[in-house]
């Protein structure tokens, strides 16, 4: 037995000699990095993760205003407004704006680089088409949720901006994604329009 922990001890000493814990955080990742198309896939997910988060916070507080979500039995410690139902802009974290913005503008830029790097190859490209469809998406969320549009620093704008956006992206999404044979893109792209 005293053997056995003899050569525990000696591995475990020996590994962790052997290890280094120093972490070098290389900075941001250069802009050039992101036209490579191995990062495209990445580009998708932090599209869809934005997305996601925005869609939370927007189905928290269209819960509230709805008088669906009320005090009893909730887990999470969340503000609630002070009067039942009604929402005021200090009731509301800029949290529901932020997130559908950065996964709109993420997923338009996707589009653009993946357009300004293929060219005409970006017709038949699945990373292109799910970049336009998550654009439609985000533009379609922020439709139903916000009374104005800003887009990229503008000056407000109607509504329906959102709305031209995310019809014209998702038609566009349909387009590449039919070509480069992505379904499920497609279809998701469809029920974008369709709403």
């Amino acid at each position: 037995m005293r053997k056995i922990t003899t050569i525990i001890l000696a591995a475990t000493a020996l590994s962790w000699g052997a290890c280094s814990f120093d972490v070098t955080n290389p900075g941001p990742i250069a802009d050039v990095s992101l036209d490579d198309p191995g990062a495209w896939p990445g580009l998708v997910l932090g599209v869809l993760f934005n997305t996601a988060r925005g869609v939370g916070i927007d189905g928290f507080y269209g819960a509230v205003v709805a008088k669906e979500y009320g005090t009893s039995g909730r887990v999470n410690a969340t503000k609630l407004p002070l009067v039942f139902g009604q929402l005021t802009p200090d009731d509301m974290s800029a949290s529901a704006w932020n997130w559908t913005q950065a996964g709109r503008w993420q997923a338009e830029d996707g589009a653009r680089r993946v357009q300004r790097m293929l060219g005409s190859g970006a017709a038949t490209n699945k990373f292109n088409g799910q970049f336009l469809m998550y654009a439609a998406l985000n533009n379609r969320i922020l439709a139903e949720n916000f009374c104005e549009a800003v887009i990229d620093g503008s000056a407000r704008q109607p509504v329906s901006a959102y709305l031209a956006r995310a019809d014209s992206e998702a038609t566009q999404a349909i387009a590449v994604a039919t070509a480069a044979a992505d379904a499920a893109t497609r279809d998701a792209a469809r029920a974008v329009r369709a709403s």
